[in-house]
Formats: structure tokens, sequence, C-alpha cells
């Protein structure tokens, strides 16, 4: 088996067992290991494990209420950015090229 057939036969069991869904033709982000953790009442981070196209590595989201407030994605240089509510589609990138500094500007960002 090739590195093509194998990559290909790794995607389908993915989907099969619920891992890995399709979206428009492309692969849906997946979430791993997540951990909600409670700031205050209404108020909490969502932290877990993201997989992307463009990147992997640990994600953050601050949520209130149920609504999405910031994300930060810590995939390392040139990838690992940041959003902020509403504007999703636009990206702000970390000027940290490790994803160990852009875990630490995270926890300053949220601060």
């Amino acid at each position: 088996m090739n590195g093509l057939d194998f990559k290909k036969l790794t995607k389908r069991v993915l989907r099969k067992v619920g891992l890995l869904k399709r979206r428009n033709g492309q692969a849906k982000s997946i979430r791993k290991d997540v951990e909600v953790i409670p700031i205050q009442p209404g108020l909490e981070l969502v932290v877990y494990w993201k997989v992307l196209k463009i990147g992997k590595g640990p994600a953050v989201i601050l949520k209130a209420f149920d609504k999405e407030i910031m994300k930060f994605d810590t995939f390392g240089k040139d990838k690992g950015h940041y959003h902020v509510a509403p504007h999703y589609n636009f990206r702000i990138y970390f000027p940290e090229e490790k994803a160990l500094d852009q875990i630490k500007r995270t926890a300053f960002e949220l601060r």
C-alpha cells in the first residue's frame, strides 16, 4: 500500500467512526481532548487540540453566555492566529513564532 492509498484509507476510517466529517468537500476541523474551564457564571474557556489543513495545535475559545468572544489557534510560525467576535473571517496573526510563545501571548490577551 503506497502513502496516498494509506492516507485515503485513514480518512475513510476516521469518517466512519465520526472523527472526520465532510463539509463542502473539505475536511472539517477536529476537536480532541476538549476541556471546559468555568471562570464565573456565564463565562468559560474551552481548551482543545485543533487540527486544520493550515495547522494543528492547542486552541482556546473564550465564551460568554454560550457565545464565542475570542478564538485562539496556536499553530506556530506563520500559522498561529486569533479571531475576535464577530469578525471570525479575519485572522490576527501572532508576532511570536513558537507555539509556546503564542500560548503565553494568548494568556496575556485573555488577561
